[in-house]
C-alpha cells in the first residue's frame, strides 16, 4: 500500500476521533497493528511530557523501535507524536484499549519494554518516569517478577557514584531510601515498615489538609507503594 494512500487514511482516522483526542481519550476503535502503533505513540507523548529537554533522544529511540517493530506501517508517527503532546491522552485509556486487544502476555510485556527503553535513553529512569511505568505495569497486569527481569536488561549511569550499575540496582537503591530499611532486613520487618509508612501517608487520614498536601500525600503514598513492590520482587527472585 503507498504511502500516499497511509498520509489519507490517517487523515481521514484523525477527523473521525478528534474530539476523542480533544477530550484526552484514546478512541475505541478496532485492533489493527496501526492503532496498536498510535496507542504506543500516545504513551511516548506522555512519557516525552515528563522530561521535555529530552525529546531529541527519545525521538531518535522512538524511530529506531518504530522501524524495527511496525516495519510495515507507513504512517508518519512524528505528526501523531506531535499532536499528541499537545493533546495528552489518558494513561488508562490507553491502558484499557491495550488490555482489551492484546491478549497475548508478551505483547504487553513488550509494552513495558518499549517505555523502559524510551525512559533511560539519558541513561536513567526518574521518579515520574518510573511511576509512569508501573501505572502501565499494573493497567497491563504485568507482574513484578517480569519487570526485574526487564530491568536488568537496560543500564543507567548513578550519578553519585559516578559508576556504571543495573536498571534493577538503580530501582533498589531508590526502594530502599523510599523505605528507609536495609536491604539485608527480612521481608517480615520490611511489612511492618511499610504498612507504618502507609497508614501514615494514606490521603484518606487528611480530612482537614490542604489540597496540596493531599497531592503530595498522595504522591508519596504511591511511591511507598511501587518502592514496595520492588523490594518485595527482588526478595522472591533472589
Amino acid at each position: 500500500m503507498s504511502p500516499v494512500f497511509y498520509a489519507i487514511a490517517q487523515y481521514y482516522y484523525s477527523k473521525r476521533y478528534e474530539h476523542y483526542f480533544l477530550e484526552g481519550m484514546f478512541p475505541p476503535v478496532k485492533y489493527s497493528r496501526a492503532n496498536l502503533l498510535e496507542a504506543y505513540v500516545c504513551l511516548a507523548a506522555r512519557m516525552i511530557q515528563i522530561y521535555p529537554k529530552e525529546a531529541r533522544e527519545k525521538n531518535a529511540y522512538l524511530n529506531q523501535y518504530f522501524k524495527t517493530h511496525f516495519p510495515k506501517q507507513k504512517v508518519n508517527y512524528f505528526d501523531s507524536l506531535v499532536y499528541s503532546y499537545r493533546h495528552p491522552v489518558s494513561i488508562v485509556s490507553i491502558t484499557r484499549w491495550m488490555s482489551k486487544h492484546l491478549v497475548n502476555q508478551a505483547e504487553k510485556e513488550k509494552v513495558i519494554r518499549f517505555l523502559v527503553g524510551l525512559a533511560v535513553t539519558d541513561g536513567a529512569m526518574t521518579s515520574n518516569e518510573m511511576r509512569l511505568v508501573n501505572t502501565v505495569l499494573k493497567d497491563l497486569d504485568v507482574n513484578q517478577y517480569t519487570y526485574v527481569e526487564i530491568l536488568k536488561e537496560f543500564h543507567v549511569i548513578d550519578e553519585k557514584k559516578k559508576t556504571q550499575v543495573s536498571q534493577l540496582e538503580y530501582h533498589l537503591l531508590k526502594a530502599v531510601k523510599t523505605l528507609g530499611i536495609n536491604l539485608s532486613d527480612d521481608m517480615d520487618e520490611i511489612k511492618k515498615v511499610y504498612r507504618i509508612l502507609v497508614k501514615k501517608y494514606h490521603p484518606d487520614r487528611l480530612i482537614n489538609a490542604s489540597q496540596q498536601e493531599v497531592l503530595q500525600a498522595e504522591e508519596r503514598f504511591l511511591e511507598i507503594q511501587s518502592a514496595f513492590e520492588i523490594i518485595e520482587a527482588y526478595k522472591k527472585s533472589a
